[in-house]
């Protein structure tokens, strides 16, 4: 018994949050109403600003997603990453994994903007922050 929770144990660090569906983000995009509602693991750019949380990805022309945080995600997220997250400078691109909750039933973010959103309940990854725009 013991072997097998090591296992289902090693699985779960290795795969994400159970049940989280890995998708790259421009796939995400593209079919976006097929993942409404369900938990996504995806790789994305995320930026903060003035009225500003998305991710996003240089390689997709779609619009950002709108990213919203969950009231545990601090408790989920490896202290490393975040206090990358927390640390992130307005309008600095950030390579993260998140995992959470993809909805595409309304409208988001500031004034209803966004038609995608990301509740994150877990960031498993921060890469460096990428240079300050000029």
């Amino acid at each position: 018994m013991k072997k097998w929770a090591m296992v289902v144990a090693a699985a779960l660090q290795t795969s994400g949050q159970p049940g989280a569906v890995e998708i790259p983000y421009c796939e995400l995009m593209a079919k976006a109403p097929a993942f409404d509602g369900k938990t996504v693991r995806v790789k994305a750019m995320y930026e903060t600003g003035f009225e500003k949380s998305v991710l996003s990805a240089p390689a997709c022309a779609q619009s950002p997603t709108w990213l919203g945080l969950s009231k545990g995600w601090e408790k989920q997220t490896d202290a490393v990453v975040r206090d990358r997250i927390k640390d992130l400078k307005w309008s600095v691109p950030l390579e993260v994994v998140a995992v959470g909750v993809f909805r595409t039933d309304g409208k988001f973010g500031h004034m209803g903007m966004y038609s995608r959103y990301l509740l994150v309940d877990r960031f498993e990854t921060a890469g460096e922050p990428a240079p300050a725009r000029p």
